[in-house]
């Protein structure tokens, strides 16, 4: 079983070069709490999350989008890679904010990032997060009729994707014999209509995420593995619908749901295009 880990969490940010340390002691071992161990532990798993806030590491515009609000308000986990071990982590996020103009749009930007400059997204703590991360796949594009299948504690898992890819000279979409015969460069920066994840276990096929429309964007799992123990996986998806955006997706297994073992705890978008 997986010990708990050492660290604290800060529920102060740096906002452009001034630091608020004064609620360090307030969330002292914080994270302890929250992490649990793996499979043994499943029992505790009881409540599925709700209301987790995510936040992406770029630029907000002050118009449109608008800034995040309450970002010094909150405590912060971010999901990252580790530069040294190479290793996927969850570990506390120290934001640091700062405020520009977008020259290419003319608007007042907010920009976010923290001490990680590969960090994939932010979000609000939740309990049930194990110590060590299993990674599964990471950073694979998923276009339809791919398929990506794992093996997790001896039980095999189906990922696949379905959707209508357009042909840019007539608009319309290809057959999927089409589709099958073309190579996956093919697909770079495609427009996909009706755009679906489904999943198949032992137990029957479940439906993932469904998206109305990727124009230009290619769908991007960018991690599945274990992060909660469970030995069901858990998913991180970059499909925004325009290629000048961002939409990552979190996907969080849930043991106790027989009818939705994976389902999604949040969601953040943002468009920057010029």
């Amino acid at each position: 079983m997986f010990t708990k880990l050492p660290w604290m969490l800060v529920g102060s940010l740096l906002l452009i070069t001034c630091a608020h340390n004064d609620n360090i002691s307030e969330n002292e071992n914080l994270l302890d709490t929250l992490v649990t161990g793996t499979t043994d532990n499943i029992e505790e798993f009881i409540d599925f999350p709700s209301n987790i806030r995510m936040i992406l590491p770029t630029q907000y515009r002050k118009e449109g989008t608008g800034y995040p609000r309450d970002v010094e308000g909150n405590s912060w986990l971010e999901f990252y890679k580790d530069k040294k071990s190479k290793q996927w982590k969850i570990g506390e996020a120290k934001l640091n904010t700062s405020y520009g103009f977008d020259e290419c749009v003319g608007l007042d930007i907010m920009i976010i990032k923290s001490q990680h400059e590969n960090a994939i997204f932010f979000f609000t703590p939740f309990s049930g997060l194990s110590e060590e991360l299993v990674t599964l796949i990471e950073d694979k594009n998923l276009y339809p009729t791919q398929q990506l299948d794992i093996l997790l504690n001896g039980q095999k898992f189906e990922f696949s994707a379905q959707g209508n890819v357009l042909n840019e000279e007539t608009g319309k979409p290809f057959t999927q014999d089409e589709i099958k015969e073309r190579s996956e460069a093919d697909w770079v920066g495609s427009t996909i209509q009706e755009y679906s994840i489904q999943y198949t276990t032992n137990e029957g096929v479940f439906s993932l995420v469904k998206i109305p429309l990727l124009e230009g964007s290619d769908p991007n799992i960018v991690w599945i593995g274990d992060m909660n123990g469970d030995g069901i996986p858990d998913l991180i998806l970059n499909a925004p619908s325009f290629y000048e955006g961002e939409h990552t997706y979190f996907f969080l297994s849930d043991p106790t749901d027989k009818d939705k073992p994976i389902k999604m705890v949040s969601e953040a978008e943002v468009m920057n295009d010029c």
